[in-house]
Formats: C-alpha cells, sequence, structure tokens
C-alpha cells in the first residue's frame, strides 16, 4: 500500500429527509469517491455537523459496502426551510459500516469519534487510514471480527 493523501473534498446530497422536530436530517450520499456506493449520514443543521450512520438507523434495508471509501470532510446538502448547507463530517456512528465487504476506509482529519461497532465484523477490511490526530475515541468492539492483518495509519 502507497502513501495515501488526505484532501479536502467534500460530498453532494443526492436525498435528503428531515426528522420532524428536531434539527437532524438524514442524507444519502454518494461520488465517484465512493465508488458510487451511497453514504448514509445524519446531519445536524444547528451545529453544522454530520455523522456516518448505517441505514438500519433510520429504517432503511442495511448497505453491503464493498471496496474503498474515502470519507471526507464536509457533505452539503440543500435542506427545506435552511437552503444550502455544508456540514463537517465529525463522527462515525455506531455499526456505520458493521459487517460490510469494505476493504480499506479512509477518514478525514474532522473525524473526532468513531462508533462501537463501527467495523466490526468487516472481515475484508485490511487499511484503516486515519487523517491527522483528531480522532479521541474510539468505540468498543470497533474492529472486532476484522483481520488479524488490518493496517492502521495516521497521517
Amino acid at each position: 500500500m502507497g502513501k495515501k493523501d488526505c484532501h479536502l473534498h467534500h460530498f453532494d446530497v443526492l436525498l435528503l429527509s428531515a426528522f420532524a422536530y428536531t434539527s437532524e436530517t438524514w442524507a444519502c450520499i454518494s461520488n465517484t469517491n465512493t465508488g458510487n456506493q451511497y453514504v448514509y449520514f445524519l446531519v445536524d443543521t444547528e451545529k453544522k455537523e454530520a455523522t456516518v450512520i448505517s441505514p438500519s438507523n433510520i429504517g432503511h434495508p442495511a448497505v453491503q459496502y464493498s471496496g474503498k471509501i474515502d470519507l471526507q470532510e464536509t457533505v452539503s446538502a440543500h435542506v427545506e426551510g435552511y437552503g444550502h448547507l455544508r456540514f463537517k463530517v465529525t463522527a462515525i456512528g455506531n455499526n456505520a459500516f458493521m459487517g460490510t465487504s469494505l476493504t480499506e476506509i479512509i477518514i478525514p482529519q474532522t473525524v473526532k469519534k468513531i462508533g462501537d461497532s463501527a467495523f466490526k465484523n468487516c472481515g475484508n477490511l485490511r487499511d484503516v487510514i486515519i487523517c491527522g490526530r483528531n480522532c479521541n475515541h474510539i468505540g468498543s468492539s470497533c474492529f472486532q471480527g476484522t483481520s488479524s492483518n488490518i493496517f492502521g495509519l495516521i497521517l
């Protein structure tokens, strides 16, 4: 595996739906850095922050991620009542990629927290690249059931 670059990029929203009576909205987002796989986010319109979530957290079928996911530092969305907003990706939620066929994940320097079981039972996961040193919490069982040859790198 060669050296990986951490660049400032953002996703653009394809689908957006709001939860009633909260400042949180979920977004289903795709771009070429994820191999055109949809990534689900919970965005907070007040804090302008986004958390990667499992689609099952919002009642959607699980997504079978595979290959490489290059998470970006920001996601953009047009939110009804708020207009076009940009959100900083600050967390990977509990169970976000659990049981999927990911082989590589690049986590941007804006991520401060990786939730419980986020990559649990991702048996094909070999490369975890964390850009920067801002991630101060890695949840319990986060990498349980992954390859014993997993490679982590902090840039």
